[in-house]
C-alpha cells in the first residue's frame, strides 16, 4: 500500500503537519552493485549523481581545487545498506577525486524534518579525509548542512551549518551560521542524524533522537532537495583526499516535508486525497509521527498513532496546522 494510501492528510510531527513523506529503508531493497538493476520502485524517489567540476587555482575569491567525478557505480545497495564511496586518491598520479553522491528527485522540498541512519567507514591505515553530507541544498545561499570530516583526528565530532559561513571577499567566517558540536557516538557508529527546518524559526540538529545544537541565521526560505554524498576536493574544508576508500554506509533515510505548493495550500491534488479519505480513514487520515498534539475534535473519527518501524499505537484525533493554515483531522479543511 502506498503511503498516501496509509496517511492521506499527512505526518504530525510536534506543532506541525508535513503533506510528503519519502521513506527509504534499504533492507527492504535487494542487493544491487548498479543501480540500474535495483528495484525501480524502492528506489523510485531517488537518482544518482554523475555531475564533474574542473580544478580551480587560487585568487582572491576561491582556493585552489582538485577536479571531483561522480562515479555512479561508487553508490549500490548490499546487505540492507545503501554504500557511497569515495575512491582513494593517489597524489602521485593526480587526476579527479573519485566521489559519489545521491539527491531527491523532486526539487520541491519546502520545510520538513529530515533524518537518515549512516555510519562513515575508512581504510585503516589511510591519510588525508573526506567530507561526509546530509544535506538540503537550492543554492550556496540556501543550504542546511549536516557535515563529518574524517581528516579531523578524533571521529567524535559533527558539522552542522547553514549557508553561507564563509565570505572569500572579506576573508571572515560567520560563526553564528554554524556549530561544531561533540558525538555522543563515534561517527564510525550507526546513528540517526536529523534536521528539522520550520519557518521562523531556527533550524534544529539532532543525534540519535535528542536536540543537540540550532542554528538561527541563513535559513534557507526556497525550495529544493534532499542530498548525501561523500567526497574531497584538497580545499581548506575537506583537507586533501583519503589515500585510501572511504564509504558511507546508509541504513535508511525519512523524510516528512512540505512542497512548494503544499506549503502555501496550493496543492490541490493532496486537498482533494484528504478531503476525501479522512471521513472514513481509521486515523483520521493522519499519521503521528512523534508528539503529542492530541485534541479532540467533534465528530471526528480516533486514529491511530505512527509509532515508526511498522508500528502504530491508538489517539485520538487532532488538530493540526500545516504551517500557517490549519488542517482538522475528521473536520473541514
Amino acid at each position: 500500500m502506498a503511503l498516501a494510501d496509509l496517511c492521506p492528510c499527512g505526518y504530525l510531527i510536534n506543532e506541525a503537519l508535513y503533506t510528503h513523506a519519502i521513506l527509504t529503508s534499504f533492507d527492504k531493497v535487494g542487493d544491487a552493485y548498479s543501480l540500474i538493476d535495483a528495484n525501480p520502485r524502492a528506489l523510485i524517489d531517488w537518482q544518482v549523481s554523475n555531475w564533474t567540476t574542473n580544478a580551480t587555482t587560487k585568487t582572491s575569491t576561491t582556493e585552489a581545487l582538485l577536479p571531483k567525478e561522480n562515479i555512479v557505480n561508487n553508490v549500490w545497495v548490499e546487505e540492507g545498506m545503501l554504500h557511497l564511496k569515495q575512491d582513494g586518491y593517489d597524489s602521485a598520479v593526480g587526476g579527479s577525486v573519485k566521489v559519489s553522491e545521491i539527491k531527491t528527485r523532486r526539487s520541491d522540498i519546502l520545510y520538513g524534518s529530515f533524518r537518515a541512519r549512516f555510519r562513515v567507514r575508512e581504510t585503516p591505515g589511510s591519510s588525508g579525509g573526506s567530507c561526509v553530507g546530509f544535506f538540503f541544498f537550492d543554492t550556496d545561499v540556501a543550504e542546511i548542512d549536516i557535515e563529518i570530516l574524517t581528516k579531523e583526528t578524533t571521529n567524535s565530532k559533527i558539522h552542522y551549518s547553514q549557508q553561507p559561513t564563509y565570505n572569500f571577499t572579506t576573508d571572515v567566517f560567520n560563526q553564528r551560521s554554524s556549530k561544531t558540536v561533540a558525538m555522543d557516538l563515534p561517527w564510525s557508529e550507526m546513528q540517526e542524524h536529523r534536521f528539522d527546518w520550520i519557518p521562523y524559526e531556527p533550524t534544529i540538529f539532532y543525534q540519535e533522537k535528542a536536540p543537540v545544537a540550532k542554528v538561527s541565521v541563513n535559513t534557507p526560505e526556497t525550495p529544493g532537495t534532499i542530498m548525501l554524498n561523500i567526497w574531497a576536493d584538497g580545499g581548506q574544508w575537506s583537507g586533501p583526499p583519503s589515500s585510501a576508500d572511504t564509504f558511507m554506509d546508509i541504513a535508511y533515510i525519512y523524510l516528512y516535508f512540505n512542497t512548494s505548493d503544499s506549503h502555501y495550500g496550493e496543492d490541490v491534488g493532496w486537498i482533494k486525497q484528504c478531503e476525501k479519505a479522512k471521513s472514513t480513514a481509521e486515523n483520521g487520515g493522519v499519521c503521528v509521527v512523534e508528539g503529542k498534539r492530541e485534541i479532540n475534535v467533534p465528530g471526528a473519527a480516533s486514529g491511530r498513532r505512527w509509532e515508526g518501524a511498522g508500528r502504530w499505537g491508538f489517539v485520538s484525533a487532532v488538530v493540526v496546522v500545516v504551517l500557517g493554515w490549519a488542517v482538522f483531522a475528521g473536520g473541514g479543511i
